[in-house]
């Protein structure tokens, strides 16, 4: 049963604004500005309890943009335990 979302993203990606949703629910709200250089860097998101545990064992994951912005470009995406 998954716990957290480990997300990559790309250090330079910047003016990203959006919100992270799990089953309808947003768990996480991101801003990334571009300071980590030319890596790809992990976050990792608590899911909470209650998304779990009303989904049948399906999660929906949503990247939802900000008005006047736009999501990050996603290099991984791991369920973790």
């Amino acid at each position: 049963e998954a716990r957290r979302i480990r997300i990559t993203y790309f250090g330079e990606d910047r003016g990203r604004d959006f919100k992270i949703l799990v089953n309808g629910e947003v768990i996480a709200e991101e801003n990334l500005k571009g300071t980590k250089g030319t890596n790809f860097f992990e976050v990792d998101y608590i899911i909470p309890g209650r998304s779990v545990k009303n989904s049948n064992g399906i999660l929906t994951i949503r990247f939802e943009a900000n008005s006047g912005s736009r999501t990050a470009g996603i290099y991984g995406l791991r369920l973790m335990k």
